[in-house]
């Protein structure tokens, strides 16, 4: 009997163990490898080692997620901020994930310029990454909010043809933008208006600073400004909506669908309210994006589509006698067919293609308007209605077969790309240009620490004997924190149709263009010292960029005789440098700051040697931010401060230049964001402009084909503003 009393309470005992062990579920739990806390919201994937099926998850707020598969698979972990996770995993496997963050931009992944995507550090370019986190706590709507607090980076708004960039003292005709690799075309008078380029849906912004003529061609000479779209990876239904625009996502198997949708309107503004006259003006816009994306283990073949619509009012001034006025309504429209194919034949080699089709319409139309009546007859002046179209087509294919286990990689391809304008303002009524190219590019890593990457490009342009351009890129690491990146390159740049044909005039443009402009040619040099020490919870990070670049039969608009029209020329050579300083500290998790400094030098130099500037006019900036995310209750505080010290501006008259100066002035904006309901809704607040800024004096010659007067002023901004924001994400993972 004494025997029997122990089995009978141990089994029973056992029996319970069984069942309570049989209704444990297996779980992956993520934290956070610095802070040891629960990672909510992460993104989980189980993909079946043999059957490639995929299931996803999201942790919920203890940072769990279940484990219920069937078969060993691959898991994958993800989150904004962290590095990915990667490992495999058994059934009924229990696992804690430590997700590394990223406490610089350093980790992020890049593909400008890249043979295959790579994180930024490896990368043997200088490489900005804008993540998506960063975009949203500017409060940006277009490029030109997102660029403005940049060090180093100049933006400034033209009024009707929209705000505008220069780089490294070079003006936005050398800067190549680009939306997951296709360039944007359509530019009026040189300038790509910022405006136009929404950022909705947008993932993260690439900004390559430096020479890129080589890897890009024409307009790359100051540098790559490569706009990466979202892809959804993860959720099979995904909606998200906010008060300027929508996007909804279908993943079925291994088809993905996603559409975004968009309208944006700005009511105008001008300091002095006029009722009609205004400086900037009241514009419309409407933007969609369309993507089909399926992917069969390493191959991937995304098809998109993009349409882009604005409207403005360019309200006349009223004659008192009469009381009419002209009115003008400006169209602009975009289209972009791509098709995007990636092959992975191994863990080496790479294959790509991608092809676009891209069109550009901008219609004026004038009218006669009686402001009594509101009656408005279309006017019969050819100068007061215009109908420009610009087409153009793309294709890059390329092969590249590298990774870190490789000594010598290589890539090589071709470069395609034709641009065709019609119009009446444009000569002869149509006008094509191509430039077809070849390149290969090698990257040898004779030592762990050291790589060096020549690269060299052939061009057939149809106009213009292109020379061979070519670069050469280093990358040191002669100790743990500290990397070297060194660049010397050539460049080639030939007349955009418009500098060659487009004929721009209304009641305040008088430009014409040059069918007999040379092409321009290039030399830059540019030195890259970053050094970045991480301390536990601390990161510390200096960057040092000094730069220069020297541009023989550089293009630029001079004034014709002494009357008011304006042509192209090819006024001899432009030489710019200077330096940019910045430093960086992270307390994780919650605060960033960053300040940065730079100073950028412009020289002319006139064909015929008389009237040069020798000296190099210099002009500084200092920029600042402040970030602080309260996680607990996630709450985000965002201060940018940027001083931009005066800035010479030139003008050119046949054989003699002088010169401008706008004064300094000073910027600030302050955000702040707050996650309800799990994330899933984000409200976010601001004010942009804080100190009122609005024009700016301008001492000196100002006059041009766009602007009249000296010792007057320039607009810069539409003053203080007021934003919010309020976005609503939905995802569905199984």
């Amino acid at each position: 009997m004494k025997a029997v009393l122990p089995r009978l309470i141990l089994l029973p005992t056992l029996i319970l163990l069984a069942v309570w062990t049989f209704g444990q579920q297996a779980y992956v739990k993520v934290i956070d490898q610095k802070s040891r806390e629960p990672v909510g919201y992460a993104h989980v994937c189980f993909e079946g080692i043999n059957s490639k099926i995929q299931k996803y998850y999201k942790t919920d707020m203890d940072g769990k997620a279940p484990n219920d598969i069937r078969e060993k698979c691959r898991l994958a972990v993800s989150f904004i901020g962290f590095e990915t996770y990667q490992d495999t995993i058994r059934p009924g496997q229990t696992k804690t994930v430590e997700l590394k963050p990223t406490v610089t931009n350093m980790q992020e992944v890049v593909i400008t310029a890249q043979y295959t995507p790579e994180k930024a550090d490896k990368s043997i370019y200088k490489v900005n990454v804008i993540n998506s986190r960063q975009i949203e706590q500017r409060g940006a709507t277009n490029l030109g909010d997102v660029l403005k607090n940049e060090t180093g980076l100049r933006v400034s708004d033209a009024g009707v043809l929209g705000t505008t960039i220069s780089l490294q003292g070079l003006s936005g005709e050398n800067v190549k933008f680009l939306v997951d690799g296709v360039p944007i075309i359509g530019r009026m008078d040189g300038i790509l208006d910022l405006n136009q380029i929404n950022m909705a849906n947008v993932d993260h912004i690439e900004v390559v600073e430096g020479p890129m003529s080589v890897q890009y061609g024409s307009n790359a000479m100051a540098g790559v400004i490569n706009i990466i779209m979202k892809e959804n990876k993860a959720s099979n239904l995904g909606i998200n909506a906010e008060t300027y625009w929508e996007s909804f996502t279908l993943k079925k198997g291994r088809n993905t669908v996603e559409i975004t949708a968009g309208r944006n309107f700005f009511q105008g503004y001008s300091l002095v309210d006029t009722s009609r006259v205004q400086t900037f003006k009241p514009r419309r816009q409407w933007m969609t994006n369309a993507d089909y994306i399926y992917s069969l283990n390493s191959l991937k073949i995304k098809v998109s589509g993009n349409y882009f619509n604005e409207l403005q009012w360019l309200k006349g001034p009223m004659d008192p006698v009469t009381l009419k006025a002209f009115d003008s309504y400006p169209a602009t429209t975009r289209y972009t067919g791509k098709l995007d194919l990636t092959k992975r034949f191994n863990k080496k080699t790479n294959f790509s293609l991608l092809g676009a089709w891209s069109s550009y319409s901008y219609i004026k139309t004038t009218y006669y308007k009686d402001l009594t009546t509101l009656h408005e007859i279309r006017t019969t002046n050819p100068d007061a209605n215009d109908t420009t179209n610009i087409y153009s087509w793309m294709l890059r294919s390329s092969v590249s077969r590298y990774d870190s286990t490789l000594k010598l990689g290589f890539q090589t391809g071709v470069d395609l790309n034709s641009e065709t304008g019609t119009g009446k303002k444009i000569l002869d009524k149509r006008k094509e240009i191509g430039e077809y190219a070849a390149f290969v590019s090698l990257k040898y890593d004779p030592f762990p620490n050291f790589s060096v990457q020549p690269a060299i490009r052939g061009i057939r342009n149809t106009r213009y004997n292109a020379p061979l351009v070519y670069s050469l890129c280093l990358k040191w690491s002669p100790m743990k924190d500290l990397t070297v990146r060194p660049t010397y390159s050539k460049g080639f740049k030939s007349p955009s149709l418009k500098q060659l044909y487009l004929d721009f005039v209304d009641i305040n443009h008088n430009v014409h263009g040059n069918p007999d402009l040379e092409a321009e040619y290039s030399d830059h040099y540019d030195i890259n010292l970053n050094y970045t020490h991480e301390m536990g919870k601390y990161t510390l990070c200096y960057e040092l960029g000094v730069f220069r670049n020297n541009v023989d039969n550089a293009i630029e608009l001079a004034r014709a005789g002494n009357g008011l029209e304006y042509n192209y020329f090819n006024i001899g050579m432009i030489s710019t440098q200077g330096f940019q300083f910045s430093t960086a500290f992270n307390a994780y998790p919650g605060l960033n700051i960053k300040l940065g400094m730079s100073e950028t030098g412009i020289r002319y130099k006139l064909k015929n040697g008389t009237a040069s500037l020798g000296k190099f006019s210099y002009s500084p900036d200092v920029s600042g931010e402040i970030n602080y995310k309260y996680t607990k209750h996630d709450i985000s505080l965002s201060l940018y401060y940027k001083y931009t010290g005066s800035t010479p501006e030139f003008r050119f008259d046949d054989n003699a230049i002088s010169s401008g100066m706008m004064a300094e002035y000073n910027t600030m904006d302050i955000t702040a964001s707050k996650g309800f309901l799990g994330n899933r809704l984000k409200l976010t607040a601001g004010l942009k402009n804080l100190f009122d800024n609005t024009t700016i004096a301008f001492t000196g010659d100002s006059g041009g084909a766009h602007g009249s007067g000296s010792n007057g002023t320039s607009d810069i901004g539409w003053g203080r503003t007021f934003f919010i924001r309020l976005a609503y994400t939905f995802n569905k993972y199984n």
